[in-house]
């Protein structure tokens, strides 16, 4: 019983032959304490003690499932008192039934047999053999093709000492076994000439090989139009649906749908799935252009469709080309003439007329976002300086606010001194480094 896989790579034991095998084994035999065997009818019966087991035996396997055994185990042992060597001879025979083909094969087995009895001493054992029956579980272990290893637990069924019909004994072997015979050799599956995949028993094309193009590819004989539309596989972009002969695209083997039915259909559209939006402009290509002139406003939001916007932080969002004016443009950077307290962010009077001038700019209009950034030099503690730029820039926004300016298009940043346009080595640089800038957003 071989594993066909051991060496081979096969699954199982489907194809074995009969064969025999031959058990080497060892292992322990427990005794049950009410085991007739050998007893003289006294008072004082004595048992035999558990023993070391030994044995072999010889099997015939009809295929992988079924198997018949017989075996000798030969048990040296004594008595309890230990006053009489004893020698136990089991003879067995039994039918082996295997669960699972493989490398490992669980099965089980039951039997019959008989317990033989030898004593050194015929005053406690009398030489006796009793008749038995036994069933097991184990497992054999391929290693190789021809031999393996396998282990054994047995529960036996001997005469009983208390008038029962029989006790239980016990029994667990390890051994190796070797198989003399050979696998079946299986069937010859049917040819394939063509060496299509498919036999020629079931290929209706056996000379012609099947094009496995997933179309009718059970029947083994190659198509070479699927659809039937006069243009062959090879050149057909849709095999397997007829072309619609509308004068469009017809060389391509596909039929020209308008899937989002914006009248235009095959290579006129370049944008089949999404529906051509008929603006105008560029309306033959079949794509919608949801922003005509690339200045990245929406047409939807674009008032100047066709007109880039000039991007330049004034009305950028209406996507026409414009010109700063000059009066915003006075508002843009560094803005001259706001002045603070020494050390403060109180805005000094001088500078009211600089911010309103800025703030009728915002209030003429409004679209513009302002930035207010505040700078100092670096005269002093950095962190100081940084949260005066802040406190300043905050009051200017504030100031322009009370004014009636939405806070919404102002925010206040603080830089300190991380930003400097100037020497701060130099009184004329820190100066300069002092400063106030508007940024249009």
């Amino acid at each position: 019983m071989a594993d066909s896989h051991a060496e081979g790579g096969a699954s199982g034991f489907e194809h074995l032959q009969k064969g025999i095998t031959v058990d080497g084994f060892l292992g322990a035999h427990l005794f049950s304490g009410n085991n007739e065997i050998g007893q003289i009818d006294t008072p004082t019966a004595d048992n035999p003690q558990h023993a070391f087991a030994f044995g072999v035996r010889v099997g015939y396997a009809l295929n992988w499932v079924f198997s018949i055994e017989g075996e000798a185990a030969f048990m040296p042992t004594t008595a309890d008192a230990g006053d009489a060597n004893l020698f136990a001879i089991g003879w067995r025979a039994h039918a082996l039934f295997h669960v699972l083909p493989g490398r490992i094969q669980p099965f089980f087995l039951v039997g019959g047999g008989a317990l033989s009895l030898l004593s050194s001493d015929d005053q406690e054992f009398d030489e006796d053999t009793d008749a038995m029956f036994h069933g097991g579980i184990g497992a054999r272990y391929w290693i190789k093709d021809t031999w393996g290893v396998r282990a054994d637990a047995r529960i036996l069924f001997p005469p009983s000492s208390d008038d029962d019909f029989a006790t239980t004994d016990w029994e667990f072997t390890v051994g190796v076994f070797k198989y003399f015979g050979k696998k079946d050799e299986p069937p010859k599956p049917p040819g394939d000439t063509d060496g299509d995949g498919l036999t020629d028993d079931v290929d209706k094309c056996p000379n012609e090989p099947e094009d496995l193009d997933n179309f009718q590819d059970d029947d083994g004989c190659p198509e070479t139009d699927n659809d039937q539309d006069g243009i062959p596989d090879a050149n057909d972009k849709c095999p397997d649906t007829p072309e619609d002969k509308n004068g469009i695209d017809d060389e391509d083997g596909c039929p020209e749908e308008d899937t989002d039915g914006d009248g235009l259909v095959g290579s006129q559209d370049q944008c089949p799935n999404e529906p051509e939006d008929k603006d105008g402009f560029q309306d033959e290509d079949g794509c919608p252009d949801t922003d005509n002139d690339g200045d990245g406003v929406p047409d939807s939001a674009d008032k100047c469709v066709n007109e880039p916007e000039t991007v330049n932080q004034f009305q950028d969002e209406d996507g026409c080309p414009d010109e700063v004016p000059k009066e915003v443009q006075q508002f843009q950077g560094k803005i001259e003439g706001i002045r603070f307290a020494l050390g403060k962010a109180k805005i000094r009077r001088s500078s009211f007329k600089v911010l309103d001038g800025a703030v009728t700019v915002l209030q003429k209009y409004p679209d513009i976002k302002l930035e207010v950034q505040g700078h100092t030099d670096s005269t002093g503690s950095a962190e100081v300086n940084t949260k005066l730029s802040q406190d300043r820039a905050q009051a200017v926004v504030d100031y322009m606010v009370g004014k009636g300016v939405d806070a919404g298009r102002l925010t206040a940043k603080g830089f300190g001194p991380d930003k400097p346009v100037a020497d701060n080595k130099t009184k004329a640089g820190r100066a300069q480094n002092r400063r106030v800038e508007f940024v249009r957003q």
